[in-house]
């Protein structure tokens, strides 16, 4: 028998009490249809019971949305039934996403009974002004009571969301927005720079010259000013956008950036599984109908070819502080990385390493830097990939 693999399990639960102008995740504010897609989430786990059997189960993150919305008693059938196909008792880290002044210590109680160990709050910044541009239905000060609460129910396990590059903020707004994260003691933290998704009402407000996005250099410094205040208080920058105190890192989403296999469930949830991706439909109405139908609710299954392997281990391993193995990526490029760090060297005026990387250990670590336009020097390399093997082919 083959060794059993370990799996990581992600649930979407699309539904806000209020949709945020700048999200483009998929939810939807119809409330009375939690009911009938709590139904259906079960259909869709028994569709996958023999993998989720077949697996050793990490972890457990329910995603959104606003998880914190889903029921007690729904959120206890839905773990009974992965109990029905697997062990639970091993699962290492069991996240839910909560929104602050959207739960009370009780429900909080309750996730923990379940087994509950991780909460993430979106609390998105510390300062209402921003809130209110981001449309955000909670204030500043409603953080601090919900990390509060999550602590006396005996959650030790916190991260927070927060946003840098909102308009009007500068940077020292971007600094006390810091202090006050670093005054909470939670044990993990991302940061994400505010990206304008088409469709969503942030970008039509843009486009109309509402108001003045942040210039990328002010963006940069905020992405420096939180590495060094962060790293000054014993947070490792483990991910471009992930800090956390050491041994807390999110094991949950380091699996993505491992190629490991994590399956999605719910509307519009991706997985991975054996070099095998696909996503779910995207709407809660689509869903619900196929699943109580027995049809699948799987669409765009892609297999990854050559290519594709290249690229994403290129982008998940230059995401990381541990980097992109070399060794790694000559297995899957078949060439010698030597030949492409030359290249990629001379495309950046000799200036790739050591401004934008370093070698270690057999590693391409980005700097600072480099994880700024990680997107772009991911691009620069695969190309260069491409023009080496396509050379090679010639010569033959």
């Amino acid at each position: 028998m083959e060794p059993r693999k370990d799996l990581y399990l992600y649930f979407h639960f699309p539904f806000c009490k209020k949709k945020c102008d700048y999200c483009d995740f998929y939810s939807i504010c119809e409330l009375d249809k939690i009911s009938s897609f709590s139904d259906a989430i079960l259909i869709e786990s028994d569709q996958h019971s023999e993998l989720i059997s077949q697996s050793n189960i990490k972890t457990i993150y329910f995603g959104g949305g606003s998880p914190n919305l889903l029921s007690t008693n729904k959120l206890y059938r839905i773990i009974s039934k992965l109990g029905e196909y697997n062990s639970l008792n091993k699962i290492e880290e069991f996240t839910i996403e909560i929104n602050p002044g959207e739960i009370s210590k009780e429900v909080l109680l309750q996730f923990r009974d379940c087994g509950v160990n991780r909460i993430s709050i979106g609390s998105q910044s510390f300062s209402d002004k921003d809130l209110q541009f981001l449309g955000r239905i909670h204030d500043s000060s409603q953080i601090f009571k919900t990390i509060e609460m999550v602590n006396n129910a005996g959650i030790d396990n916190i991260s927070l969301d927060l946003i840098y590059g909102i308009p009007h903020q500068d940077l020292n707004g971007w600094k006390d927005n810091l202090e006050k994260a670093v005054s909470t003691n939670v044990n993990h933290f991302s940061f994400y720079n505010l990206i304008y998704e088409e469709g969503t009402k942030l970008t039509k407000k843009r486009n109309q010259f509402l108001f003045e996005t942040v210039n990328e250099d002010i963006e940069f410094e905020m992405f420096k000013l939180a590495h060094d205040q962060l790293r000054q208080n014993n947070y490792q920058h483990y991910e471009i956008s992930n800090w956390s105190k050491p041994g807390k890192q999110s094991i949950h989403n380091s699996a993505y950036w491992s190629g490991d296999n994590y399956l999605g469930i719910g509307p519009s949830a991706h997985s991975f599984i054996n070099g095998k991706r696909w996503r779910n439909c995207r709407s809660v109405d689509t869903y619900n109908t196929k699943l109580n139908q027995g049809l699948t609710v799987i669409e765009n299954i892609e297999i990854l070819d050559d290519q594709k392997i290249i690229a994403e281990t290129l982008m998940l391993g230059l995401r990381t502080s541990t980097g992109l193995s070399i060794s790694k990526f000559e297995e899957v490029a078949e060439l010698p990385f030597n030949e492409i760090l030359d290249k990629i060297n001379r495309k950046f005026n000799n200036t790739f390493v050591p401004k934008f990387a370093e070698l270690n250990n057999n590693y391409l670590v980005l700097s600072l830097d480099g994880w700024f336009i990680c997107d772009y020097i991911v691009e620069q390399i695969f190309e260069i990939t491409k023009e080496i093997k396509y050379d090679y082919k010639k010569d033959f």
